[in-house]
Order: structure tokens, then sequence, then C-alpha cells
């Protein structure tokens, strides 16, 4: 599906294009189409391109064979590359949601072509942070000098912004799942456990590159009159504040499943201890009954008319002694 938004500066005025002038543009070349945007923000979106797509876009905005390559293969890792006449960015935003009592969160890739005056954006499947960003900028277009620079920030500010609320998610389910694991109920549990930390591997995959992406941004627009700089520094607090996150769900991820078998190994061994300590109370009694009971003829004390209830008792007190002893070192 391809879209399109054109922003004029002077009247603030930000209209999605008419789907006759995006087919267009799709036969026009690059040089005729920047000429027509007469200085504008053009915006253009393609989600779900297929080949011609590719073929086309590589056609017209004069892109490089690595660029293509990488449009056409997914999941790539959060870069930026800047070329003669654009930037080529990956970056990703965070979708999550709960099915079944489980938590899942989906990573969403975005590629972008950032040029003086556009933005071109490619996904494979639907994402709400365009829509949303074209809905505000109908609403209220921002007040800035350097347009595209800032809807480069707006995009790459609402992609992180999603990483807070699937973030806050798993902070909730870590809180359930430590109060499950202290009940001694882990072991349904352990398998979501490291599910969550491969999860949260996965989102520390695309999150950390972002810092790099983030930087190149600020190094570039160090020297603009205009304060971009100064929205490119929110941006890396923000990263940063997601990497900290990010460090801080798995330490505590890994701390409670260490707990856990800890636990678990402390229970096993009270388990070990009474059962040790009933193995030797009934040891002495069959001790005793073994040495009676092998039948030599020379034995003493065998024919003492008391030596049976003797011999019980030797047991019964023996027995209650040793139980007394083991209660007494709470192994009982």
């Amino acid at each position: 599906m391809l879209r399109g938004w054109i922003f004029d500066q002077e009247k603030r005025d930000f209209e999605e294009i008419e789907s006759q002038k995006l087919e267009e543009w799709r036969g026009d070349n690059s040089a005729h189409w920047r000429s027509q945007a007469n200085g504008h923000l053009v915006w253009i979106d393609l989600c779900n391109p297929e080949e011609e797509d590719y073929e086309q876009l590589c056609r017209r905005m004069e892109l490089h064979s690595t660029v293509v390559e990488n449009l056409k293969r997914p999941k790539g890792r959060p870069k930026i590359q800047q070329f003669e006449k654009y930037f080529y960015m990956t970056l990703y935003t965070v979708a999550h949601r709960h099915t079944a009592g489980s938590l899942h969160v989906e990573l969403q890739e975005i590629d972008c072509l950032v040029g003086e005056n556009y933005l071109i954006t490619v996904h494979q499947e639907k994402v709400p942070v365009i829509d949303t960003i074209a809905g505000r900028w109908k609403t209220s277009a921002p007040k800035s000098e350097s347009p595209t620079a800032y809807l480069v920030y707006d995009l790459l500010d609402n992609c992180l912004d999603q990483y807070f609320p699937a973030l806050d998610a798993i902070d909730d389910r870590l809180d359930e799942l430590e109060d499950v694991l202290f009940e001694g109920n882990g072991k349904q549990l352990t398998g979501e456990i490291f599910a969550l930390k491969r999860t949260l591997i996965r989102i520390r995959q695309v999150a950390a590159p972002m810092r790099e992406v983030v930087g190149m941004l600020m190094r570039h627009y160090a020297d603009d009159d205009h304060n971009t700089y100064v929205y490119y520094q929110d941006l890396y607090d923000h990263v940063m504040r997601i990497i900290d996150l990010l460090d801080t769900f798995r330490d505590i991820l890994s701390g409670a499943m260490d707990v856990y078998l800890a636990v678990e190994s402390n229970r096993m061994n009270a388990v070990m201890k009474t059962l040790t300590s009933f193995s030797i109370i009934f040891l002495v009694p069959t001790l005793i009954a073994g040495i009676y009971g092998m039948n030599f003829v020379d034995m003493p004390e065998l024919h003492y008319r008391s030596g049976y209830f003797v011999a019980l008792g030797v047991m019964a007190i023996s027995m209650f002694g040793l139980f007394v002893f083991f209660k007494q070192k709470d192994w009982i």
C-alpha cells in the first residue's frame, strides 16, 4: 500500500497526497519529483511493498545497491548510513499484547530514507505509529524551521515511546512471577521465565544499536541553527533509559530465578534431613534385630527368658532418644 503526505512549511498545512498524484510519482524520475515538491516536505509511506516497488524506488531515488538489499531483507540490525543525497536508517518499534495470561511482545521494523525535503518509510506490516504521527500533524503541524529533521525526530520519538508501555507490562508481569515463585509454585512458570528472558534479549538487541543511530543524528545536526540538536539529545536520553530498564529487568529476572532455585534447594535439603533422620532412627532397631537374628548357637543372651522384651525395650528407647535428638536439631 502506498500513501503520502505533503507539508507546506509557510502555511503549516499537512495534507494527504491524492492517490493519482502518488501513481504519477511512481512513474516519474526523482529529479522531476523533487522539483515538483517546491521545497515542501514530502512523506511517502510504503507498506508491504512488492518487488516492483523496490525496483521503482531504487531507480527513482538512485539508491545504493546495499540499501536496496537491506530494504528487501527484513529483521536487520538498527543502523544508519549516510550517502551523498540521503540517509538510510533502520529502526524498530514495539507492540505488546496479552494472550491467555501470557505477555507477547512484537518488534516492528521501519526502514527510512531521509533526504533534504523528503522522508520515505518502508515496512512489511501496518505500523500504528505512522498513522498517529500523520493524524497529529494534520491537526496541529509543528512549528519548526527544519521540518524534515523534526519529522524524523517525531518518528523516532514515537517509536521509542512504544517501548515504555511494553516495558511496564513486563515489569508488572515480573512482579506477578516473583509472587508466584516465592510461594513455591514456580515449576509451571519456568518456561515463561525463560521466554521473558528471551524477549528482553530481543528488545535489547534492537534498542542498544539505537544509541549509534541517535548519536550519528546528533552529530549531523550539531551545527544546526534551529536547535534540532536538542531534540536528538532528548532521544538519546530515551534510548539510555530503555537500555537501563532492560538491563534492570534482566537482572531482576535472573535474580528471581536464582532465589527460586535456592529456595527449592533449601526445601530439598529439609526433606533430605527428615528422610535421613528417620532412616537413622530405624537403623538401630534394624541393627539389633539383625544381630540377634543370625541364629548362631552360642550367642550370648540368647537363652534369657526376658531377652525378647529387653531387646524390644532397647529398640524403643533408642528410637525415642534419636527422635528427641533430631527434633531438637529441627531435622524433623
